[in-house]
C-alpha cells in the first residue's frame, strides 16, 4: 500500500498548511496542460496532451498508414517533428496555442501573489492573462534584470509557441524527451532553479499528466535533499488514482494528493486561501527590531557551550527576539575610551568594523548595540543573507541604527548605501556594518566613500584585531575563572601590549583541554571517524566558506541525497533550517538551508583532516568540483566567465583558504599548493586566480617559491592591463601591484640586499604600488598598533634605502619620495 496522503479540498489541516505556505511564498505552482486545456484561442482552443497526441498520430498515419506507432507522447512528438511538414506544425501552433483567453477563475488564480511559476506548456495562456515575465530555456539570462522583476518570472520549460513562430531558427518547441533534456542540460541556470524548488519548497502540480509531463520533468537529475518533515509536495487531480499510480507519485517525491471534484472549484478555493493568507499581518523586518540582550549567569555547563557552539547566542533569536551572551563576554578596549568611542561610533553615520574571520566582530556589534540602548536598532545576524527588497525597506527606517553582521549584505547593497547615504542621514539613521578582511569586494566598495570629502567625514572604518590586548585578556580571564573555564593565553614576555595568540588559538586550546563529556563529543565529533567522500567534502568546504549551505547550493554543486544523512549525522554541529522569506531572491529560491552551529569545529576538523597527505587530493578534488559547477552555471563567453570568476573568488581567495586550513595545522601550505595546482587547468584565464596563487606563495621565505609567486602575480597584473579598460581604477589591480612589491621586497631582504637586481626591482615595484593612495592604507598600523608582516617588510626596505640607496645606484629622488610617503602615514 502507498503511504501517500489523499486529502479532499475541504480538509482543515490542508487549508492551514496552504495558508502558511502561500504566506511564506513556499507554495510553487508547476502548471501542466490541464490548466489551459479547452480555453479559447484566436482560431481554435488549446488541446490537452492527449488531444495533441491524437492530432500528431493522425498526421503521421497520413504519411505512414501501415505503421504501428508508440503511444508515448515524447516519441510521437519526435517523429511528428522529423517527418511532418513544418508549415502544418506552425499553423497548428498558431491556431491553438496563441492568444489564449482564460476563464475568470483562472485569471484570479494567476492574481495570487505567486513568487514565480513553472509551466510545462508552450501556449501563452499565463503571460497573456497576467503580469508574469517569460523566461525561456536555451537563453542566457540577465541575472540583474531578472532580480529587478521581483521574482515575477514564468519559467517555460518546454519552450514558447510565440517564439517558435516568430524566429526562423527558434528551438522553443520542446516536446520530445531528447529535446527537453538537451534544453535544460544546456541551461544549468533554469535546471538549478527547478531542482531547488522541487527539493526545498512546496511544489504543487496542477493540470499535469502523470505519465507524460511529470515523468518527463523527473527525467532530470534533481539534486539536493530536504528532510521530509520540512516540506510537502502536492499533486492535484480530479480522478481516482490506482495504487500503482500513487506509488509512481511517491517515487517523484509527492506526499499529498489533493482530490478535487472539478478544477474550477479548486482555482476558486486557492484564491480564497490566498485572501486568508493576506489577512495574517507579518513584517519581516520587525523580527530584527530591538532584540533583547541578556547574559548567562556564572557556571561551567551553561557557559562552555558558547565555546563549542558559535551560534548559541541566537538560540532564542527567532522565537523571542532575544540574544543571550555568555557570562565571559567582555568589551574591547575602545569601549573604555569615552572620547575615542564618541568620535568613532557616536558621531558617525556609517560605521564599519572589519577584521579576521574570528576576531570577535559579532560580540563587538552586540556590545555596541548595548551601549546604544536608548535608540531603536535593527540587528541582522550573519546566518541571514537578506535580499534587495528587504534591504531597501530597512534603510527607509527613521531614527534607528541598522546593524549588519558579516555576510548579511553584499557589495551591491554597500553600493546602495553609498548612493543613499545623505538620505539615510536625513532620516536620523546610522548604519553599522561588519566585514571579514577577506571580503575584498566589500572592502573595495568602501573606497567610494573615501573619494568624497563630505562623505568621508561621516564614516568610520575600524579594524578589530583577532589578538586581544593584555587588558582585554585580563578582563576575559577573570570571567572565565568564575565559570571554571580555561583561561586565554598571554605572552610570557610582556614588553608588548598585545598577546601573540589569536582568538581561534585560544578557543582551540580551551576545547582541547576541556574534559570529555556528552556535550563536547556532540559538538566536536572526530572527522576521522566520519565517512568523508567527495560530496561531503564539498559540503564541508561550502559550510566553512559561506557558513551556510542552501538548497540552491546542493543543486548547483550536484550534491546527492546522501548529503542529508551526513548533515543529520553532524547534528547539532550543523542542522537544517527554513530559509526566511527575506533571504530569497530570483537567483536563489531555497526554501531550506543548512546552518553551522559550530564554526570552530568545521575549521578545526578540516585542518586536522588535511594533516594526512593521502587526504589532500580529496580536498583538492572538492575544490575542483565547486569551481567546475560554477563554470557550468554561467555562459562560456567573456561576460559569463567574469560573472563566474566573481563567484569562484569567494572560494579561492588565499585569505579564505588559509582560514580553513590555518598554519597551526602544520602542512597547510601543502594543501593550499595542491588546491591551486589542481585548479590551474580550469582557471588559467582568470587573473584573480593567479593573484591568489601568488599570495599563497608570498608568505614563504623560499626563494624558489617567491620567484614562482612573482611569475603568477606578474601574469595577473598583465592580464588585467590587457582585459580591463580602466584597470588603474580597479582595486584588484592596485592590490596586485602591492603584492608584487611585497614579493620583490622579500626577495631583496632574504638575500640581505646582496642581489642588486632584486633590490632595484623591489624599489621600483614599491614606487609603482604606492602611486595608489589606497595602497598606503596597508602601511598604516591597525587600531591595535600592528602592521602586517608584508607591509612591515616594505616599510623596513624604504627606511633602509633612504639611507643606503646610493650604494645600489638607486635614484635618491625616488627613495626620498617613498620615505616621505611613509612619514605622512
Amino acid at each position: 500500500m502507498s503511504n501517500i496522503r489523499v486529502l479532499e479540498m475541504d480538509n482543515e489541516h490542508l487549508k492551514k498548511d496552504l495558508i502558511v505556505f502561500i504566506k511564506n511564498n513556499r507554495l510553487i505552482p508547476i502548471i501542466g496542460s490541464g490548466f489551459s486545456r479547452s480555453s479559447l484561442t484566436m482560431n481554435g482552443k488549446v488541446p490537452s496532451g492527449d488531444d495533441m497526441k491524437v492530432y500528431m498520430l493522425n498526421k503521421l498515419k497520413e504519411k505512414f498508414p501501415d505503421e504501428n506507432f508508440s503511444q508515448d507522447f515524447s516519441k510521437i512528438a519526435q517523429q511528428y517533428e522529423n517527418h511532418c511538414d513544418v508549415r502544418d506544425r506552425k499553423k497548428y501552433l498558431n491556431d491553438n496555442f496563441t492568444n489564449v483567453k482564460l476563464e475568470w477563475y483562472k485569471k484570479d488564480f494567476l492574481k495570487i501573489n505567486w513568487p514565480y511559476i513553472y509551466t510545462l506548456n508552450i501556449d501563452d495562456a499565463i503571460e497573456s492573462n497576467s503580469n508574469f515575465n517569460v523566461v525561456l530555456p536555451l537563453n542566457e539570462v540577465n541575472e540583474e534584470y531578472e532580480m529587478s522583476l521581483n521574482n515575477k518570472s514564468l519559467y517555460k520549460l518546454h519552450g514558447d509557441a510565440r517564439h517558435y513562430l516568430m524566429y526562423k531558427n527558434s528551438q522553443m518547441y520542446i516536446f520530445s524527451q531528447h529535446q527537453y533534456l538537451n534544453s535544460l542540460k544546456q541551461n544549468n541556470y533554469m535546471l538549478n532553479k527547478i531542482s531547488t524548488d522541487i527539493r526545498s519548497n512546496c511544489a504543487i502540480f496542477i493540470g499535469c499528466s502523470l505519465s507524460d509531463e511529470i515523468d518527463l520533468l523527473y527525467s532530470l537529475n534533481i539534486n539536493g535533499y530536504t528532510p521530509p518533515s520540512m516540506k510537502s509536495t502536492y499533486y492535484v487531480t480530479d480522478r481516482d488514482l490506482s495504487e500503482l499510480q500513487k506509488k509512481d507519485l511517491e517515487i517523484y517525491g509527492v506526499d499529498t494528493i489533493i482530490k478535487v471534484d472539478n478544477y474550477q472549484d479548486f482555482y476558486i478555493y486557492l484564491s480564497e486561501i490566498n485572501d486568508m493568507a493576506l489577512k495574517i499581518p507579518v513584517s519581516d523586518i520587525d523580527n530584527f527590531l530591538n532584540p533583547r540582550i541578556i547574559y548567562e549567569k556564572e557556571g561551567y555547563n551553561t557557559n562552555i557551550e558558547y565555546i563549542y557552539k558559535s551560534n548559541k547566542i541566537y538560540d532564542h533569536f527567532e522565537n523571542d527576539k532575544t540574544i543571550i551572551l555568555p557570562n565571559f563576554c567582555v568589551q574591547r578596549d575602545v569601549f573604555n575610551d569615552n572620547e575615542m568611542f564618541q568620535k568613532k561610533f557616536i558621531e558617525k553615520n556609517f560605521v564599519v568594523v572589519y577584521g579576521h574571520r574570528f576576531s570577535g566582530k559579532t560580540y563587538f556589534l552586540i556590545n555596541l548595540m548595548n551601549r546604544l540602548h536608548n535608540e531603536n536598532y535593527y540587528f541582522i545576524p550573519s546566518h541571514y543573507k537578506i535580499n534587495k527588497e528587504t534591504f531597501l525597506l530597512l534603510i527607509e527606517a527613521e531614527n534607528s541604527t541598522l546593524f549588519f553582521d558579516t555576510g548579511s549584505i553584499d557589495d551591491t547593497q554597500i553600493e546602495i548605501i553609498h548612493q543613499r547615504l545623505n538620505k539615510i542621514i536625513k532620516k536620523n539613521c546610522r548604519i553599522v556594518l561588519s566585514l571579514d578582511s577577506s571580503e575584498k569586494e566589500n572592502i573595495n566598495a568602501l573606497n567610494k566613500f573615501r573619494k568624497s570629502t563630505e562623505i568621508e567625514e561621516k564614516i568610520s572604518i575600524n579594524y578589530i584585531d583577532n589578538k586581544f590586548s593584555f587588558i582585554e585578556v585580563d578582563s576575559l580571564n577573570s570571567k572565565l575563572d568564575s565559570s571554571a573555564i580555561g583561561r586565554f593565553k598571554k605572552n610570557k614576555n610582556e614588553t608588548s601590549k598585545k598577546t601573540s595568540f589569536t582568538l581561534l588559538d585560544n578557543i582551540f586550546s580551551i576545547i582541547r583541554s576541556a574534559p570529555e563529556n556528552a556535550m563536547k563529543n556532540n559538538y566536536f565529533k572526530n572527522i576521522h571517524e566520519l565517512e568523508i567522500d567527495n560530496d561531503r567534502m564539498v559540503a564541508l568546504i561550502i559550510l566553512a566558506t559561506q557558513n551556510r549551505l542552501s538548497a540552491h547550493d546542493m543543486s548547483l554543486y550536484k550534491l546527492n541525497e546522501s548529503i542529508g544523512k551526513f548533515i543529520e549525522e553532524l547534528e547539532p554541529i550543523s542542522q537544517f533550517e527554513y530559509a526566511s522569506e527575506f533571504e530569497k531572491n530570483s537567483l536563489d529560491h531555497s526554501g531550506i538551508k543548512v546552518i553551522v552551529n559550530s564554526r570552530y569545529w568545521v575549521l578545526h576538523e578540516l585542518g586536522e583532516y588535511s594533516l594526512l597527505k593521502k587526504r589532500i587530493p580529496l580536498i583538492s578534488r572538492a575544490y575542483k568540483r565547486i569551481v567546475e559547477s560554477i563554470l557550468e552555471n554561467y555562459p562560456s563567453n567573456y561576460k559569463g566567465r567574469r560573472q563566474a570568476a566573481k563567484k569562484i573568488s569567494e572560494y579561492i581567495k588565499f585569505d579564505v583558504i588559509n582560514d580553513i586550513f590555518p598554519k597551526e595545522a602544520k602542512g597547510s601550505l601543502l594543501v593550499i599548493k595542491d588546491i591551486y595546482a589542481t585548479l590551474e587547468s580550469l582557471l588559467n584565464d582568470d587573473y584573480q586566480y593567479f593573484h591568489q596563487r601568488a599570495k599563497s606563495l608570498a608568505w614563504t621565505n623560499d626563494e624558489g617559491d617567491l620567484n614562482k609567486a612573482l611569475i603568477y602575480a606578474a601574469k595577473s597584473k598583465h592580464d588585467m592591463e590587457t582585459e580591463i579598460t580602466d584597470y588603474k581604477l580597479q582595486f584588484s589591480y592596485m592590490h596586485v601591484c602591492y603584492t608584487i612589491a611585497s614579493i620583490q621586497t622579500k626577495l631583496a631582504q632574504i638575500n640581505q640586499y646582496n642581489n642588486n637586481e632584486y633590490t632595484k626591482n623591489a624599489n621600483q615595484a614599491i614606487y609603482e604600488a604606492l602611486k595608489f593612495k589606497e595602497n598606503l592604507n596597508y602601511l598604516k598600523p591597525s587600531d591595535g598598533g600592528q602592521i602586517s608582516r608584508g607591509s612591515q617588510n616594505i616599510i623596513d626596505f624604504i627606511k633602509y634605502m633612504s639611507i643606503n640607496g646610493g650604494k645600489f645606484g638607486l635614484d635618491s629622488t625616488l627613495t626620498n619620495e617613498l620615505f616621505n610617503k611613509i612619514l605622512k602615514i
